[in-house]
């Protein structure tokens, strides 16, 4: 090839490839959006394979533009470039939800190189379908009969949400939620709700695991495509027999279970001791049925251990599998002490179930553990005033305490003494530091730290430190 013929080869390629499109005629690219469950947005756009118009106006009315939309859509047609069609919707229209959209463009649409479709186009698209967003506890109407409340994606009508939600293989009966505040949306089939609550048609089964499940066919209030959606949408287990099922305690520092009958060892008296049942009970019923002896209160009458109770149960919550419902018996308990504790039989639960018997256990209490409490880590000690620093013990044989000794004499480092406990076991009194004999009786600042026989502080912290 020759240097002038080379010369113009770029533009016999672009004839060439104009003359190719030219012999195929114009052709439609894609239509957006496409498929199913498509957002319902405000614009449709139709994409071809070569210009259609050219640059300049770019706005069209509908009788300019040869596109059929079904449902009717208020279309606002313009070319975003000379091969990209747009039928875009008002700032405050959009598509409809759960509706299929029809896009018909006819064949006589020609392209500015004078091509047109071979034939005419359909395009189906439908818009996102009603689905459920999330289930959350309602409460229950008894101990067979869960309600459930139930969000979904878009309005849907009361009877589809009935005919699509099963509890296993029970049906549902559907109310408005007392948490939707919103106005419903009034459909030739009912009421259309974003939040319907559902609970069984007929009692389930006692203490069994059930499944809630939405199945294709809910109905939005926007279009008349169903629901396809088919899960699981939550998972609860119904309440068993009102029955007590042990207590619970802290031994050597973890907090522990024990069933009727067993044989626990001591637990410690200054933990939240706690009577288990099968399912919700109030904490004042419990004190109306309960008697504890010997009186943790040793008979004081002016003092009541349940005046704060609870005289409500929380029911608003799933129920699991071998969950059981807690209440803390609010006693000062005493130390190396063996209780009797029976609940009468007339003790009911949220749901006014009473115990199938009265209930009876024994209960030990352990010693108090050995604590060390520093109430003023940093402290003054005046001359002339019958002052001391304070260390609060429970159960300590010793005191070690390691100082630093500063006076008008000079400094002293590295000093140890011993303080032994002789005093009251399983409760917690405050003894003397002693400030003013390690200080000789001199004015002096002290700065040291305290170990305790038996060991209070665990391995991996320091020591309490005092300055004084």
């Amino acid at each position: 090839m020759t240097q002038s013929s080379s010369r113009f080869a770029p533009w016999l390629l672009l004839c060439g490839l104009g003359a190719v499109q030219a012999a195929h005629g114009l052709e439609l690219r894609r239509i957006t959006p496409a498929g199913n469950d498509v957002d319902a947005g405000q614009q449709i756009t139709l994409s071809f394979d070569r210009d259609v118009v050219p640059l300049g106006r770019m706005e069209r009315t509908a009788d300019e533009v040869p596109v059929t939309i079904r449902p009717a859509v208020p279309c606002e047609w313009r070319w975003l470039d000379p091969k990209v069609l747009a039928c875009q919707l008002p700032r405050d229209a959009h598509l409809l939800s759960a509706t299929r959209y029809t896009v018909e463009l006819g064949a006589d649409l020609a392209a500015e190189d004078g091509t047109r479709l071979a034939k005419s186009v359909s395009h189906e698209f439908v818009t996102a379908r009603p689905t459920v967003r999330y289930a959350s506890s309602g409460g229950w109407a008894s101990p067979t009969q869960p309600v459930v409340r139930v969000r979904f994606s878009q309005p849907v009508t009361a009877a589809s949400v009935a005919a699509s939600l099963r509890f296993g293989d029970v049906a549902v009966t559907v109310e408005p939620s007392l948490f939707d505040a919103r106005t419903p949306f009034y459909t030739p089939d009912g009421e259309a709700r974003e939040q319907w609550s559902v609970y069984p048609d007929a009692p389930l089964q006692a203490d069994r695991d059930y499944a809630l499940r939405v199945l294709p066919g809910l109905r939005s209030a926007f279009g008349a495509e169903p629901g396809v959606e088919s899960r699981r949408i939550t998972s609860l287990h119904s309440f068993p027999a009102f029955q007590w099922r042990g207590f619970s305690c802290t031994v050597d520092g973890k907090r522990k279970t024990f069933g009727p009958g067993a044989s626990p060892p001591a637990c410690e008296p200054l933990s939240p001791i706690r009577l288990e049942f099968s399912s919700p009970v109030a904490a004042a019923a419990v004190g109306k049925a309960i008697t504890v002896s010997p009186d943790p209160l040793a008979g004081r009458g002016d003092f009541d251990a349940w005046a704060a109770a609870d005289e409500q149960v929380e029911l608003c919550r799933y129920n699991r599998a071998d969950e059981s419902y807690s209440v803390t018996l609010p006693y000062p308990w005493k130390a190396a002490t063996q209780y009797r504790i029976t609940l009468d039989a007339t003790l009911r639960d949220g749901f006014g179930r009473p115990l199938a018997a009265p209930v009876e256990l024994r209960l030990q209490t352990g010693h108090r553990d050995p604590a060390l409490h520093l109430q003023h880590p940093q402290s003054v000690v005046e001359q002339g005033l019958d002052s001391e620093l304070p260390l609060v013990v429970t159960n300590l044989d010793r005191i070690d305490i390691h100082y630093d000794r500063l006076t008008a004499q000079g400094l002293d480092i590295a000093q140890t003494t011993q303080r032994v406990i002789e005093g009251p076991r399983d409760i917690a009194y405050a003894v003397e530091a002693g400030v003013r004999d390690l200080l000789d009786g001199r004015s002096g600042a002290l700065r040291g730290s305290l170990r305790t026989r038996p060991q209070t502080t665990p391995p991996d912290r320091d020591a309490p430190e005092f300055f004084a």
